[in-house]
């Protein structure tokens, strides 16, 4: 039997209200993982379903990971047939299956998650209509057909309002029904869209998953509501927990009215709200409540039965290389005393990824590990692009993207395919096959090309095999390793390959179709000199994860809040509000100890600029703040 009696009363009655709809309000550190999980269990150990029957959405396929871990402690091996994931892992797994209705091969589906392989999309969409691609404002167009697709609306939908737009979006969508591609909106919306159509998809899906749980209910966006909806429409077994202080993500289209007005939405619906903190002290708590106090909704009055714990310390710093010196000083110096135990129990929050290079310098220096997370400019590198686009070739010959990208890379004399693709041309690898040498005339041009096909050839056949060896075998018989260490910043981007199959070789996909999907959805790509390292990462990347100590850098006007907010007014969903509740939550994720920094000075328009402390740092009880001298 499931044991409950190491939770609270509030945590008891969100695990057992199995039944019709349930929203819990649950503060940071209140144990929502713990709750979630438990529910889930206690759902299978009573035999109200089967493990199968149970879906829980979670923010990161990391957050899936860790609730099917804490499943598996309980249920053992049938823990492995609860689907955990994110709401965009789930979509692709319905299109994976039911994709043949719109007209893909839902085999050799390619995901263009990349900005560069959407721009190059467009372009070509562009050219078909008669329009000059560099006359037009691409990168606006694509935000506008993302919003559009955020909203659940197709080219037919936007033509009243926007004819033009829709001319481009339906173009757009052609280009990427050729080449077997979809891109990161797409999955909701066909998903959506597919459960719309299909009645019969539909019932198969409510039928089996008859109890779902959703977690981070506050930064869901349209889309993602709709889904649910139609997966819960007959059962009503719709478990969503969120906190409203913690919604993050309105810039990307999550909307909190989905959980301010879940009563609306479902009048019978149960709310249990969870205000025990299980994790940080009382003074960091007592910080974190001052914070949220100046919301317009979803104030939090968290309390603990911890200790009061330590002042949070407060420091100036000349500039962000002094900051970043004194981070990197300090983890030492805690691990010198035994404070805490490796760096890795030590984290560094920022609002914006620039703020990571002097702190990644500095830790360099220093010679202390570190790992940058949520780090997805890493998959933006040259030679991280040009490996996935070889591992996309070999999972679909159809894209067109992929092979214009790797024709020629390394240089193989076939620069001429090269332009051509870029140019427009729809040059498919069967293409090449099928109609070689493809207007290459030079013996040495179509040996090349011959040689390229032979070793694509070899890497389709390997396709089933783990990633990490069919990357070695990708690096090897390309020529690419060979090639890059003779660039002169060629072993800087080996390091980059390297820790790109070291994520490979940690990966639990059991194919490339599974691999590629996971990188295509990797919001928690760890990168870095060692992945228990100090942690460096963005606020808006570590929803749901807790370090013993935790430094929140670039406390400053500007930075946080971020200059975009301080434009605005100020009030309900205001993006002020918002960057407040950033600091709130970065501030959360410790255990015992904060350390807030900011710099007199900082870098802006080619020379150093003045900076302001942040006007959070107002709001903090001064009494509880330690102010360390530089």
């Amino acid at each position: 039997m499931l044991d409950l009696s190491k939770l609270n009363p509030e945590q008891r009655e969100a695990v057992t209200a199995t039944e019709g709809p349930l929203l819990v309000v649950a503060g940071p550190g209140s144990g929502k993982t713990a709750v979630i999980a438990a529910r889930a269990a206690y759902i299978i150990d009573q035999g109200l379903a089967e493990p199968s029957a149970v879906l829980a959405v979670t923010f990161t396929n990391k957050a899936g990971r860790e609730l099917k871990r804490r499943l598996a402690s309980v249920l053992g091996e049938s823990a492995r047939q609860v689907w955990a994931g994110t709401f965009h892992a789930f979509a692709l797994r319905m299109l994976r299956q039911w994709g043949g209705h719109f007209g893909f091969d839902p085999d050799h589906l390619s995901v263009y998650a990349d900005q560069g392989d959407r721009r190059t999309a467009l372009t070509q969409a562009l050219k078909e209509l008669g329009l000059d691609p560099k006359g037009q404002p691409r990168e606006a167009l694509l935000q506008m057909i993302s919003r559009a697709k955020d909203r659940l609306l197709w080219p037919k939908d936007v033509a009243g309002r926007d004819p033009e737009l829709s001319a481009v979006y339906e173009a757009y969508q052609g280009v990427l029904r050729r080449r077997n591609a979809l891109d990161f909106d797409d999955f909701l919306l066909f998903a959506v869209r597919l459960l719309e159509e299909r009645a019969d998809v539909a019932r198969s899906l409510r039928c089996t998953h008859r109890y779902i749980l959703v977690d981070e209910f506050q930064d869901v966006n349209h889309a993602q509501h709709r889904l649910l909806t139609l997966l819960a429409a007959e059962h009503g077994n719709l478990c969503v927990v969120g906190d409203p202080v913690q919604n993050l993500f309105s810039w990307r289209g999550s909307d909190i009215r989905y959980l301010l007005e879940f009563q609306r939405d479902y009048p019978n619906a149960r709310v249990i709200s969870l205000e025990q903190n299980y994790r940080s002290t009382q003074v960091i708590l007592a910080v974190a409540n001052a914070l949220s106090a100046a919301l317009r909704y979803g104030r939090r009055n968290l309390w603990t039965a911890n200790p009061p714990g330590l002042p949070v310390v407060l420091r100036a710093t000349d500039d962000p290389q002094a900051e970043a010196a004194f981070v990197v000083a300090e983890v030492q110096r805690l691990i010198a005393e035994g404070a805490v135990g490796s760096p890795g129990d030590c984290a560094v929050l920022y609002r914006t990824n620039a703020q990571a290079r002097e702190l990644e310098l500095a830790c360099l220096e220093a010679g202390l590990p570190y790992s940058v997370r949520g780090n997805n400019d890493f998959l933006a590198r040259k030679e991280i692009r040009d490996l996935l686009a070889y591992l996309r070739l070999v999972h679909n010959p159809q894209d067109v993207v992929a092979l214009g990208r790797v024709v020629n890379t390394p240089p193989r004399r076939l620069a001429t395919l090269e332009r051509r693709i870029r140019a427009g041309e729809e040059l498919t690898l069967g293409r090449l096959e099928a109609e070689f040498p493809c207007g290459l005339k030079g013996d040495r041009s179509r040996k090349a090309l011959r040689d390229f096909l032979e070793v694509v050839a070899v890497l389709r056949s390997m396709a089933d095999a783990p990633p990490g060896p069919l990357i070695e075998a990708v690096l090897e018989l390309t020529g690419y390793r060979t090639w890059l260490r003779g660039q002169e910043d060629g072993e800087a981007r080996l390091a980059n390959l390297e820790s790109f199959r070291g994520f490979a070789e940690r990966s639990e996909a059991q194919d490339l179709a599974e691999f590629l999907d996971e990188v295509s959805l990797a919001s928690d790509l760890e990168t870095g000199s060692d992945p228990e390292g100090l942690a460096l990462s963005t606020i808006h990347a570590v929803k749901g994860l807790e370090w013993p100590v935790v430094f929140v850098a670039g406390l400053e006007d500007g930075l946080l809040p971020h200059a975009r907010a301080l434009d605005g007014l100020e009030g309900e969903g205001s993006a002020l509000e918002e960057e407040l509740r950033l600091c709130y939550v970065a501030v959360t994720r410790a255990v015992d100890r904060v350390y807030l920094t900011y710099a007199r000075r900082r870098p802006g328009n080619g020379r150093s600029l003045a900076a302001m402390p942040s006007r959070f740092l107002r709001r903090m009880p001064i009494d509880l703040l330690e102010r360390r001298a530089a």
